[in-house]
């Protein structure tokens, strides 16, 4: 500091000291007592408004909003497999991580309706059998790579190519896709179809990476990391193993060429064994989000009742879980009056209370019009367990001894005689008759020949006379005419070939898989018909004998299984008679005329009314020809730590998608003015 300058701070604080400090002194010794005391508080109430008011001020002038910075933990159960969009198969996993990399041309909102990704605009032509899309301005790969309609076409004719097997290969088949400018590219389907716009949610590859790669090198792993580049929220940055080689954790960076603001600087997955761990996890703090598919294991944890460190979110996705009948094969088809029997004996509400903790909803449609927003069926029948005993008694099924139900059938003996039978006659039937004639050596003592002579007319005079009071009374005769025929047929059938009484047990089998829930769900079901009398079998079986041998077989009597729809319901796949054969979705092999028009119908209408119209109809015809029992509409419930602000989810089509709008979460913030 110069001499100069120091002069002029002297001369500051001896102006302070002489002409401020000196004379407040004074002034404050020149009070009385009170005075001084009426002075400090009126001093400090000055003081405190002045800096309410500017603290007001502050706040009246300026907002919070999000700003960058903080890391998301995301727990996860299980381990990566395929992190290639064109591989998506079961894996929750998988399509987690995808969700974040990647972008498709669509992606969903919180509502789960279908909004632009990297699409900036689109248009429908030809009553919804081309499709013009054209991409957002500036659109980069996360390797700085411009991204382009040549992106896309490559993708689409990827999965279309069946060297790649793509799961998504059905999406796409008969598909036309061309470029038709610089950043515009067409779809051009062979029919109709409005709902088309959600297939545009496939998540797009880079061309210049995967251009020059077979097939083989395609279906890439952890291994491959320089590969995993898309254009979503975030980019992978590292994959961390554990000492036996798995993976613990997936660390994602923020992709600062997103299109769109992205705030956090990081998001990670770990990967746990199992629920058990996952929940440990989020005690200890060390994961931001999870979810759980029993809900039960966190239900009566104080932990999480009261500590509140977590909020939950209860999210509506289009799943359902049914009991499917099997139409499509005779052998084991149940008859009507018992499927509606079975549908009255099932406790929806115990099931979801006992199974669910409540979080699902009881459902009678398979459409389910709470999510899609059209009227709900007129049939409320609910669980009624009298309802379902009057329907089997009147269907001929009653309580035994054992309260196990029976039917008592006739069954007609076989070599019953059918015909008339009198001279001249020839056959197996007269062998047969022969034979019954054998019976009486008093009456019939020949060979049996096959042919209608003259002593098998006179041992049928004699049989007719014989049985005169059951034969020839009732029709005012005396003597026998030796015709096999009327009476004499049926005594003949009544003491040769006689019907067979059984008593033909109410049994039926359930088909369903190892897994959580539908396992649980079948037991309940199981105990809950059984306090009807029926007597029911439960069949667990793998993923791999469903798959190669059930489904395709049509191996089953009754099989409990999920289904799900997409944002934009086509029940096509499931109900229309041409998806009857595997790999076709109709499981229950339902075929109706009515129903197979309404359903394509569905596909070429793009009026919302009308649409809702014809899917209340549809919903009406399937419910009275009872194909399947719709049980329930699990919720998708997700935690995540309350620090974190942004997160709009109301439904999801899969739990992915509760990621679609996660450049929007934030953890920090700042005022601005």
């Amino acid at each position: 500091m110069s001499k100069k300058l120091k002069e002029k701070f002297g001369a500051f604080f001896v102006f302070i000291k002489e002409k401020i400090f000196v004379q407040s002194k004074a002034f404050w010794f020149s009070l009385s007592k009170q005075n001084r005391i009426y002075f400090s508080f009126f001093l400090i109430t000055f003081l405190v408004s002045l800096f309410w008011l500017l603290i007001s001020f502050y706040l009246e002038k300026t907002k919070v909003v999000p700003t960058s910075g903080g890391i998301f933990i995301e727990g996860v159960i299980g381990q990566p497999k395929f992190l290639n969009p064109i591989y998506l198969g079961v894996s929750d996993v998988d399509r987690d991580i995808i969700e974040l990399i990647f972008s498709g041309l669509f992606k969903y909102d919180k509502d789960g309706n279908i909004v632009p990704d990297l699409a900036k605009s689109w248009e429908v032509k030809e009553d919804g059998k081309v499709f013009e899309i054209t991409l957002k301005d500036n659109l980069f790969w996360q390797d700085g790579q411009k991204l382009t309609p040549d992106d896309v076409i490559f993708t689409i004719n990827l999965i279309q190519n069946p060297q790649y097997q793509s799961s998504l290969i059905s999406k796409f088949a008969g598909v036309k896709v061309e470029k038709i400018s610089d950043n515009s590219l067409r779809f051009t389907l062979k029919d109709s179809y409005y709902g088309f716009l959600e297939n545009l949610t496939v998540k797009i590859i880079p061309k210049h990476i995967f251009e020059n790669l077979p097939p083989e090198e395609l279906i890439w792993g952890e291994k491959e990391v320089k590969k995993i580049v898309g254009s979503g929220p975030f980019q992978l940055k590292e994959i961390k193993k554990d000492e036996a080689g798995k993976i613990s954790e997936i660390v994602l960076e923020k992709n600062k060429r997103y299109y769109e603001k992205v705030y956090l600087e990081n998001f990670i997955f770990k990967f746990y064994e199992n629920e058990e761990a996952l929940i440990t996890a989020a005690k200890k703090g060390k994961i931001s989000g999870f979810s759980l598919s029993d809900y039960r294991e966190i239900i009566n944890d104080s932990f999480f009742q009261k500590s509140k460190k977590f909020l939950e979110y209860d999210i509506l996705m289009p799943r359902y879980f049914a009991l499917l009948f099997n139409l499509s094969n005779e052998e084991n088809t149940i008859e009507k009056p018992v499927r509606e029997a079975i549908k009255s004996a099932i406790d929806k509400k115990e099931i979801i209370e006992k199974i669910f903790a409540l979080k699902a909803t009881e459902i009678v449609s398979p459409l389910l019009p709470n999510y899609y927003g059209f009227k709900e069926p007129s049939d409320e029948s609910g669980f009624d367990l009298q309802r379902a005993n009057e329907i089997l008694e009147r269907a001929g099924y009653f309580l035994d001894q054992n309260s196990k139900r029976i039917k008592k059938e006739e069954i007609v003996n076989q070599d019953s005689i059918k015909s008339d039978l009198k001279i001249g006659s020839k056959g197996k039937e007269v062998e047969d008759l022969q034979k019954c004639l054998q019976k009486f050596p008093d009456l019939y003592n020949e060979d049996v020949t096959g042919y209608f002579g003259k002593a098998t007319k006179e041992a049928v005079i004699a049989f007719q006379e014989k049985y005169k009071d059951e034969i020839l009374k009732p029709i005012n005769k005396t003597k026998g005419d030796g015709i096999v025929s009327g009476l004499t047929k049926a005594k003949i059938n009544q003491i040769c070939f006689p019907t067979q009484n059984l008593e033909k047990p109410l049994e039926i089998t359930i088909t369903t898989l190892e897994s959580f829930p539908l396992k649980e769900i079948a037991n309940l079901i199981k105990n809950q018909l059984e306090k009807t009398g029926i007597t029911v079998n439960l069949r667990i079986v793998t993923l791999g004998d469903l798959q190669t041998k059930i489904l395709p077989e049509k191996d089953f009597q009754i099989i409990l299984l999920g289904e799900a729809y997409n944002s934009i319901l086509d029940p096509f796949s499931y109900w229309h008679s041409s998806q009857i054969n595997y790999p076709g979705l109709n499981i229950s092999g339902y075929n109706s005329k009515e129903a197979d028009g309404i359903l394509e119908n569905i596909r070429k209408v793009q009026d919302e009314d009308k649409k809702k119209e014809l899917l209340e109809n549809l919903q009406e015809k399937i419910l009275n020809d009872i194909p399947g029992i719709f049980i329930l509409q699990p919720d998708f419930s997700y935690f995540i730590s309350k620090n974190f602000k942004g997160v709009e989810i109301n439904k999801i089509v899969e739990p992915a998608k509760r990621f679609s709008n996660v450049n929007k979460w934030y953890l920090k913030t700042k005022r601005v003015f």
